[in-house]
């Protein structure tokens, strides 16, 4: 089975510690050995390192250029080390239970696959495989964008290739939506998981956003978002009359 060359985790030096202690809690439970990104906060920005990576016509906000600069950094690590498969978490990601057992059988399908893909591990945006696509044994399904950036597999040819894009055509959007531009722009293949096994705190309201305040009025909405993904969506499908197969 492939082996995962390093762990990093997406974090700011200060402002955040109640991510840190929850992430190093998290992790440490699972017994993950990980490094954290602590470059490009933003009072580490220069307009070169900027330039380096953003068009000069982008509208990110500060925020949103720090975590794209951190995401990208992780590309830079790749490419430095020459490290053949890497795992990426944000400071706010909780991992399932079972994360450990499912992430062997993740590692043991990929070994199978093409270089050049980026696995998703994650709920993100209460994104999950449809019932109908869903076969016994089989845990990767390909798709043609990805969850969010808190949790992903990346070995090293799809990191090469982002890179490679970004110095050459400049960023300017969201790390997320960058990425599905550009992995559909070089050819990295997408996977989600089926099961998935991270969440993100800041989706799900248990964790505070950078974005919003609104603790409760995130985890409800998620709540609600998630059990229509995930229960009522299998439930109205289970329930369709099947077709005769002769």
């Amino acid at each position: 089975m492939r082996k995962i060359d390093k762990v990093f985790v997406i974090h700011v030096k200060e402002g955040f510690e109640d991510r840190r202690a929850h992430i190093q809690s998290e992790l440490e439970r699972h017994g993950i050995d990980f490094e954290f990104v602590l470059t490009d906060d933003i009072p580490d920005f220069t307009e070169e390192r900027i330039n380096a990576f953003f068009s000069a016509d982008h509208f990110l906000k500060d925020s949103e250029v720090s975590c794209s600069l951190k995401h990208y950094s992780v590309l830079e690590r790749v490419e430095l080390l020459k490290y053949s498969l890497v795992l990426v978490f944000e400071d706010d990601v909780f991992l399932a239970q079972n994360f450990n057992s499912v992430l062997d059988e993740v590692l043991c399908e990929a070994e199978k696959k093409d270089s050049g893909y980026v696995i998703y591990l994650g709920n993100a945006g209460n994104k999950y495989v449809t019932p109908e696509e869903i076969v016994p044994g089989q845990i990767l399904y390909r798709k043609e964008s990805g969850r969010a950036m808190d949790s992903y597999l990346m070995d090293s040819v799809a990191a090469m290739r982002r890179l490679d894009y970004i110095r050459t055509h400049k960023g300017n959007l969201p790390t997320g939506h960058m990425m599905n531009l550009v992995d559909n722009a070089v050819g990295n293949t997408i996977y989600w998981t089926h099961p998935t096994i991270a969440e993100q705190g800041s989706q799900n309201g248990r964790m505070r956003s950078t974005v919003s305040r609104n603790k409760r009025f995130h985890r409800l909405r998620w709540l609600i978002r998630d059990f229509n993904k995930r229960y009522l969506s299998r439930a109205v499908f289970l329930r369709k009359p099947r077709k005769k197969s002769f």
